[in-house]
Parts: C-alpha cells; sequence; structure tokens
C-alpha cells in the first residue's frame, strides 16, 4: 500500500545545507494540507546513514523555485541501512525508479548534515485524507517536537587557554535565551591569542543580537562574531570566509582596510532570514597576502564571480562597502547572471587618487603632494615607517571616532582589534602599497550601464570621504530619477559605514529590497 506524501516548506531548505555550516537536529516544518507538523532532523552522529536518505535531484531544485512554492513531495518508505563512514564526502541517495541505493555525489561536495528518519523525496500524489495524516504520525519517529529553539554558530576570540572552553559553555547555557552551547576545542591564533566556535540553542523570539551584546557584557575581553569561519582555496591561494544562517544567499564584501568580521553587527539582523557570507578579499582578513598580485576591484570582483558560483549557484545578493560596493559593480558587471540585487554602502568612486583626480578640484591642487607620497611608499623603509603609523591602534580608533562614524559608541576597543589583527600580517604592507599606488579600477559611471540587477544605494550624509553630494552621490542621484531599478537613500547622522555605524538603520531599507527581489 503506497505510503501518504507530504510536502516541505522552504525553510526546510537548511536542510542540504554544508555540514560545516549548519549542525544536527536542526528543526524545520513539514506542511500536510492545512497542518504543519514539526521534525528535527539528523541521526545525532556526523555520518551518512538512516534507514532512508533524500533525493539529492529533488532537494536541489529549491534554488531554482520562488520564495513561497514547495521544496518537493515526500512519502514514506524503507530501506535497508546504509553507512558512510571516512574523508570521502559522497553520499547515499535513492534511485527513484528501482529503489536502489548508490553513491552520489554533487559538484560542490555538499554532504547531508542529517536525514529524516524514514522519509524519501518524491514527485507524486500528494496526501490529503485524514486517515493519511493519521498513518504519517505513526511513521514519524520519537523525536519529532515543536521547534521551540533554533541553532547557530558564532566564534569567539579572546579565550586565554584550552582550560576555558568547559567554563565558557557554562557561562552561555546560563545566559537568558541560550538552552545549549557546544563548544569547540581551543584553538590558538586570531584575535587577542585563542579562539573557539560555539554551536548555541537558542529559544525562539531571542534574537542573534541579543545573544551577542550578552556575551560581550558578561566578560568585555571576548570578541564575538556571529560567523562560523571557514577557508576556500582560490587561484592557489586561502581566501578566509564566514557563514552564517540559513535560507537565500547575501555574500558582503568589505573595503579598505576592512574584513569579513566588519560586518558583525549587520549579520546579527541579515542571519535570521538569509544565508550570509562574509569574504575576505584576497590581501585582507585572514585571506592571504600574496606579493604578485595586483590588488584592485578587478580582482576582487573575479573572486567574489567565483565564490558566488561555488556557494550560491542559485543567484546572490552583493552588499559591499565603499571599495567594497566598487567590487561588487565590477562583479556583477562581469557575472550578469549570477547576482540577483546589489546593495552599495557609500560607494566609493575608484580605489585610490588615481581615478579621483577628475573629482575633486582640490584633489587636483593637491595632486604633487599625493604623487610625492605615492613616490615615498615605493621606498620600502619609508613605506614600512607610514604604515606601521597609519594601523597603530591608536590611529584606527581616532580614524574611526574623527571620521568614519558618527555613532562613537560603535566604536569599541573589539572594532579596532578586528580591523588591526590582520594588519600584523606578513604581506599586508606590499597590500597598502599596491592598493595606493596601482591601478585604480573601474568607476561607477563605467559600470552601472553593465549592470540590469536592482541596485540599492544607501548613503551615510556625514561622510567625509565619498560625500554624498560628491560627484558619485549625484551620479546615482541622478540614475535613480532615469532608472527605476536603482534607489538611493540618505541615512542621516551616519558616516562611512552605515552597516556597523548605524546597522539597525542599514537594515530598515535592506530588507524591503530584499524581499521584493525575483529570486
Amino acid at each position: 500500500m503506497r505510503t501518504p506524501s507530504m510536502t516541505l516548506t522552504p525553510v526546510g531548505r537548511c536542510l542540504y545545507q554544508r555540514s560545516r555550516e549548519m549542525p544536527l537536529s536542526t528543526p524545520f516544518q513539514l506542511k500536510l494540507g492545512n497542518m504543519s507538523m514539526p521534525i528535527v532532523t539528523g541521526t545525532g552522529r556526523k555520518v551518512c546513514h538512516s534507514n532512508v536518505l533524500l533525493y539529492w535531484n529533488i532537494v536541489g531544485h529549491w534554488r531554482k523555485r520562488d520564495e513561497g512554492s514547495h521544496l518537493g513531495l515526500l512519502h514514506v518508505r524503507n530501506f535497508k541501512r546504509h553507512e558512510k563512514v571516512g574523508d570521502d564526502r559522497g553520499f547515499y541517495v535513492s534511485d527513484r525508479k528501482s529503489g536502489d541505493l548508490r553513491k552520489s555525489k554533487d559538484t560542490h561536495g555538499r554532504t547531508p548534515v542529517g536525514h529524516i528518519h524514514g522519509i524519501e523525496t518524491s514527485t507524486n500524489t500528494s496526501m490529503t485524507s485524514d486517515s493519511n495524516v493519521g498513518m504519517l504520525r505513526e511513521t514519524l519517529p520519537d523525536a519529532v517536537m515543536a521547534p521551540r529553539t533554533r541553532t547557530t554558530t558564532i566564534t569567539i576570540h579572546g579565550v586565554a587557554n584550552d582550560m576555558e572552553p568547559q567554563r565558557l559553555s557554562t557561562q552561555l547555557e546560563g545566559l537568558n535565551g541560550v538552552k545549549k552551547a557546544l563548544i569547540s576545542s581551543y584553538m590558538e591564533g586570531g584575535m587577542r591569542g585563542g579562539f573557539v566556535t560555539a554551536q548555541l540553542e537558542i529559544e525562539k523570539g531571542i534574537s542573534l543580537k541579543e545573544i551577542i551584546r550578552s556575551i560581550q557584557d558578561m566578560n568585555n575581553e571576548l570578541i564575538v562574531l556571529p560567523l562560523k569561519f571557514n577557508s576556500w582555496i582560490w587561484r592557489g591561494h586561502k581566501i578566509n570566509f564566514g557563514v552564517a544562517g540559513c535560507g537565500k544567499p547575501i555574500i558582503l564584501v568589505h573595503g579598505f582596510g576592512g574584513n569579513a568580521g566588519h560586518f558583525g553587527n549587520l549579520i546579527t539582523y541579515l542571519a535570521d532570514h538569509y544565508r550570509v557570507y562574509a569574504v575576505d578579499l584576497l590581501g585582507f582578513g585572514a585571506s592571504d597576502k600574496p606579493p604578485e598580485m595586483n590588488y584592485g576591484p578587478d580582482l576582487w570582483a573575479e573572486q567574489i564571480c567565483d565564490f558566488a558560483k561555488e556557494f550560491a549557484e542559485e543567484g546572490a545578493v552583493l552588499i559591499g562597502n565603499s571599495i567594497g560596493s566598487l567590487t561588487a559593480l565590477a562583479a556583477a558587471a562581469a557575472g550578469s547572471n549570477t547576482f540577483r540585487g546589489l546593495v552599495l554602502l557609500n560607494c566609493a568612486g575608484a580605489m585610490n587618487r588615481k581615478g579621483l583626480m577628475q573629482d575633486d578640484l582640490l584633489l587636483q591642487v593637491l595632486s604633487p603632494i599625493f604623487v610625492a607620497v605615492e613616490y615615498l611608499l615605493q621606498k620600502p623603509r619609508i613605506a614600512s615607517a607610514l604604515f606601521n603609523r597609519f594601523r597603530s591602534k591608536g590611529n584606527i580608533r581616532k580614524i574611526l571616532e574623527e571620521q568614519a562614524y558618527r555613532n562613537k559608541e560603535a566604536v569599541t576597543d573589539q572594532l579596532v582589534d578586528i580591523l588591526y589583527q590582520p594588519s600584523t600580517d606578513q604581506g599586508a604592507l606590499n597590500v597598502f602599497v599596491k592598493v595606493f599606488t596601482g591601478d585604480p579600477g573601474p568607476r561607477p559611471e563605467m559600470l552601472m550601464p553593465q549592470i540590469n540587477s536592482p541596485v540599492l544605494v544607501l548613503w551615510g550624509d556625514n561622510d567625509p570621504w565619498t560625500p554624498i553630494n560628491g560627484p558619485v552621490g549625484k551620479y546615482f542621484t541622478k540614475l535613480s530619477r532615469e532608472r527605476g531599478d536603482v534607489q538611493i537613500f540618505g541615512l542621516p547622522d551616519v558616516g562611512h559605514c552605515p552597516h556597523d555605524d548605524r546597522p539597525e538603520l542599514a537594515a530598515e531599507y535592506i530588507f524591503p529590497f530584499l524581499a521584493n527581489l525575483d529570486w
């Protein structure tokens, strides 16, 4: 007798996240006609086995469907137990016609992080009768329970030694809203000595932002980032990136001297609704800093395009700040079918002085001084002295408080360390010199005609570096009157980094823009 079918709502997309992005036992909803029944995935072990496995070729279709559509039809069948162990990233799926199990591996090396016990995907009929509902309930495992919590992974820097994780786990479980905390082993390096990854089970109704704030208040020596960090090899070089949340993909692109951690505050808003990637551009953050590269928006655009094809092939939204906005524009121009939309935060006009000469009469007057500085930067001893002064913690704080930020409370010791630490890496000086003396890259005016994705431009109106009434701001203001897919909004009393200066205000504009995209 054929067993009933049911449809899996879009939140089930979490199931096939990379195993490093989502823990086991993540709850999602199964929709049965007018009823919704919660399911908890996972066998409790990171091995790829269960009584029944899911069809990859069906589950993979979700990324091509609209938000309101179902992931696929499911029905219950029984198979013999098969187990996969070891480092091989393949997994077993059931052949749709014969029911035989075969080994499969998708092109991105994804593996399921858990399975629905006793359920496989199918393209057949849907369930309507009450009797079938009862039959289905009998087939569900005892672990089925109401999804009153969600799981998220964060990184905590500033852990003193390998004796701290156990104590930290106890402290985290004592916080309001945290039901369970699983702490990784202690790892040396990073900011402030050592770090751990913490997998938190959080009560529904408690925001990630609240949890981060509580941890930070618990111990001000910690640096808490709402990301799990991973490495990706691009053209033989290690690229660092963080990932958080579940859903449609967003890729965050930082500005000059920034890194993935600079988006931490904005991610606490986005990750509750989307799958968010924050990428360290080659030469910045914890990514490699090879000396032979010609750093600039063109190179970084290629990196972002390749990253999106690898991790967000269903189509991502790019959010960039400053030079990161310019990189996002260059990426969208190069990969027009790869991105669904762009959010530009105080978009830079060019990477350095060479590309800005036409913008500002003062720059033209001061050009001989800039030329002299560029000449001095090519002298190793002088360049090193200038760089060490520029990257000092005191100077970083001064620049943030007096120029880049209007919200002085946002300029914390943690933020200074996030921006300072990568500048101590070998090769950071070389990147600094090449950015200031290299090719300025394409300008927004050159790139926008090649972009057919919707564009949201947010601009802090108190930015002394790229003022909203400057040439680039005026260009986008004019363009918004000519193109229906371009919007620009000034953010009052906000500086050069809206995503960190006033993340809650930036989020107010970003969420409606994302909701209206066709992706």
